[in-house]
């Protein structure tokens, strides 16, 4: 369609569309961890994605405006048919068109939603920036740092403006505050207005206008299945604690703000480079856009700082120690600590842009109230950015002892971990990220192993208290890759010819054996399992012995689900002890209670403890 071959199209889609319906007759609706597909509905908006292409095709230069897409929107029914369609526009290398549908698609957030499986409206405008920024043409030849600037840098401009005027509220941090129900309280009401025991007050406005809705509402089940549902397969408990309204609330647009950012560092970067290959300055309206940019991330910073303490703030009521209530208990917990972890990745995300903008605007020049560390990290990103060898290696020995006395190891947050530590950490790991994949550019693979050394020793001096999680593995990963794909590309240029295979072997050989012992220091000191815990003979036996006494009342299948465990732990064993205790058959009790006088109380919590984290 999107050529004007018209015959093919429609054998495609006459193809595609008894498949579709064959799908639609024979196939399952629902597997367990498998999106679910629907033939027709795949078909149908492949089909609207084709008519929409056509008439671009059609359109010839016009369909490049924007109002094409404007007076075309109305035409796309799904996520996958705007996806679809931006993926032939993008295939395409039609920049202004694309950029026009991605804004069109923006403005319809709320009736069409920006993700649905595989189709994501931030993976594609991220592809669109990414070819932007890195200057490649259609043909695989790269602009000349004149050519970005007349033809590229007007499109990056309308890009941010675009994005603002069509974002509606996506553009802004969202706030507890803003959304109605969700407000602070001293009254003894959750988040929600509700009472302790989750009830709503009669006197809520809300809960009088549900009521009164439904006042008269009667279900009958037509289907006489047994299944009080409209369908088998979609049958389930409701959705409906305080973490899954505001994960439903908050997903969608905290996906599009660390969209913003990394835009902001694909279209910096472009703009870098273009400089730096120039040779020439800034212009006097980039530097001004950028230092706009900077201080919208200095907001936004602000505003993800208040959002994290006020997740952070909201309790998931304690469960009463049945299975249901501690599933519950799990699936809110973990809805809250995946909200947390997306707004620190977020902050890292800001952090690292303001960061880069700042190492391009002002050379030279660091923020105010900046730790050590902190300023001799932009010092050295500076020069990276420009290129300045010397002066990289002069400054990365200073700031590896710099490092070397900063914790680099986290608890996690459903182990009891603090958002502040764990954002401290995370922006010192993705600062040594950065610095891992731009000093083997530069061919500095010794400093990028020396680099990885201090990583060793930053984390054997982090304090160890409890569950502790290692980013060691991914940072290697990152050191040895870089290391090994830029020893590749610049062995075609050694003494100016391609350097012979057999000797390029030996080389990488020599430079994986540096960092094997690196990683097999870092593989000795690891406890991979809780089951090392019982390497002692001792107390592997003293655990048998338990189980064998006590262990067919607690160890048994309705108990023993991962969501279940999970939650004892979080929650207290101790506290889980306590519930069954208060709720025991007397006729039958579990013989840890007939003989609790004779044990202690702490090594039963231990044992326990031990069996739920191995199991």
């Amino acid at each position: 369609a999107a050529i004007g071959d018209t015959a093919a199209s429609l054998e495609v889609s006459d193809r595609f569309k008894h498949l579709a319906l064959q799908w639609d007759k024979y196939a399952t609706t629902t597997v367990s961890d498998i999106p679910q597909v629907k033939g027709e509905e795949s078909w149908e908006s492949a089909a609207r994605a084709e008519e929409v292409l056509k008439e671009w095709h059609a359109a010839g230069e016009s369909a490049g405006d924007i109002s094409f897409w404007r007076n075309h929107v109305t035409e796309f029914e799904s996520v996958k048919s705007f996806a679809l369609a931006l993926d032939v526009l993008l295939r395409k290398h039609d920049r202004l068109a694309s950029m026009g549908l991605l804004m069109q698609w923006l403005s319809q957030a709320d009736n069409f939603g920006l993700e649905s499986g595989p189709y994501s409206f931030f993976a594609l405008i991220q592809e669109w920036m990414r070819q932007i920024a890195t200057r490649r043409t259609p043909e695989g030849e790269t602009l000349t740092p004149e050519m970005f600037w007349s033809q590229n840098w007007p499109l990056i401009v309308k890009c941010f403006d675009y994005l603002e005027a069509n974002a509606g509220d996506y553009w802004q941090v969202p706030s507890l505050e803003t959304i109605p129900g969700f407000v602070a309280s001293d009254d003894g009401k959750s988040a929600r207005g509700e009472d302790e025991d989750g009830e709503r007050g009669d006197d809520e406005p809300s809960a009088q206008l549900y009521r009164a809705a439904y006042e008269d509402v009667v279900y009958r089940d037509s289907s006489e299945d047994g299944v009080e549902s409209n369908t088998m397969d979609g049958a389930g408990p409701p959705a409906d604690g305080e973490f899954d309204l505001l994960t439903d609330l908050l997903e969608p647009r905290m996906r599009l703000i660390i969209t913003l950012s990394r835009l902001w560092q694909l279209a910096a970067s472009g703009m870098f480079t273009a400089a730096r290959e120039a040779g020439s300055p800034f212009p006097p309206e980039v530097t001004e856009l950028l230092n706009d940019w900077l201080q919208r991330i200095r907001t936004i910073l602000a505003d993800l700082d208040k959002l994290a303490g006020e997740i952070a703030s909201r309790n998931v009521p304690a469960p009463e120690g049945n299975p249901d209530s501690l599933m519950e208990f799990d699936r809110q917990s973990q809805l809250k600590y995946q909200l947390l972890n997306q707004v620190i990745q977020t902050q890292v995300s800001f952090h690292d842009s303001a960061w880069l903008l700042v190492s391009g605007i002002a050379p030279g020049e660091f923020p105010s109230g900046l730790d050590e560390w902190a300023r001799m990290s932009l010092e050295l990103y500076q020069s990276m950015l420009r290129g300045d060898i010397d002066a990289v290696r002069k400054q990365l020995t200073p700031l590896m002892r710099a490092f070397a006395e900063k914790p680099l190891l986290y608890t996690p947050l459903d182990k009891g971990g603090d958002p502040g530590k764990l954002l401290e950490a995370r922006r010192l790991q993705s600062v040594i990220q950065t610095l891992l994949r731009e000093l083997p550019r530069l061919g500095l693979f010794r400093e990028t192993w020396h680099l990885l050394k201090t990583v060793r020793r930053m984390e054997q001096r982090s304090p160890r208290e409890g569950t502790v999680i290692t980013e060691f593995d991914r940072l290697f990963t990152t050191g040895l890759k870089r290391c090994l794909e830029y020893l590749i590309l610049s062995s075609d240029h050694w003494n100016g010819a391609r350097l012979p295979p057999e000797e390029l072997v030996s080389l990488v050989g020599e430079l994986t054996d540096y960092f094997l012992d690196l990683w097999l220091e870092h593989s000795s000191m690891m406890r991979l399992s809780s089951v090392e815990a019982l390497a002692h003979e001792e107390t592997w036996e003293t655990l048998v012995k338990f189980i064998t006494r006590y262990g067919g009342d607690f160890f048994q299948a309705p108990l023993l689900t991962f969501g279940n465990l999970r939650a004892i732990l979080q929650n207290g064993t101790d506290k889980f002890l306590d519930y069954q205790a208060e709720n025991l058959d007397p006729l039958h009790p579990p013989a840890i209670f007939v003989d609790a006088d004779k044990l202690d109380l702490d090594e039963v919590v231990d044992h326990l403890e031990l069996v739920f984290q191995i199991t």
